[in-house]
């Protein structure tokens, strides 16, 4: 089953009090940073790929009076819920944070999706993009850039650069 574009009327706009509005919540979760960014979410279950955009079992709503987008893929076991929401840093720049959390009984793999397509529809840079993801437990490390390199190893405590 197909649903409709993310970038289509339904979809939900996030941002703080302070901030500029543009970074947009789709209805399967994909997160529309605008000028061709995205950040879609997949989920590696122990039967196949469950990818959003293409499932009947995704629900969205808001989380209380809150901001906060949540939307829930249906996987065995249970669900993976992803909630979005804007926060500022102490420098008043604002950020997208992107939760996504395991409320099944099974364990699954996750892959987040960075796309950056230019105004032609050509893929393009993300300048400054750090991509860094921690296995439950933090045991084990990824990070990518984006190109050719991704790093694999044991997650440590501290700060980043």
């Amino acid at each position: 089953m197909s649903r409709p574009p993310d970038g289509a009327p339904g979809a939900t706009p996030i941002g703080t009090l302070e901030g500029r509005p543009g970074v947009r919540v789709g209805p399967t979760g994909l997160i529309d940073a605008g000028g061709g960014f995205t950040l879609g979410w997949w989920i590696g279950g122990d039967d196949r790929w469950h990818l959003p955009g293409h499932e009947a079992g995704v629900r969205q709503h808001l989380v209380g009076d809150s901001p906060v987008v949540e939307t829930r893929l249906r996987v065995p076991g249970g669900d993976a819920v992803q909630r979005a929401y804007a926060v500022r840093d102490q420098r008043g720049q604002e950020h997208v944070a992107v939760e996504i959390e395991n409320d099944s009984g099974s364990p699954f793999a996750l892959a987040l999706v960075v796309s950056a397509l230019d105004l032609q529809g050509e893929r393009t840079d993300l300048p400054g993009l750090r991509v860094v993801a921690a296995t439950d437990g933090g045991h084990e490390l990824r990070a990518g850039d984006g190109g050719q390199r991704c790093w694999r190893g044991h997650a440590r405590l501290g700060t980043c650069p």
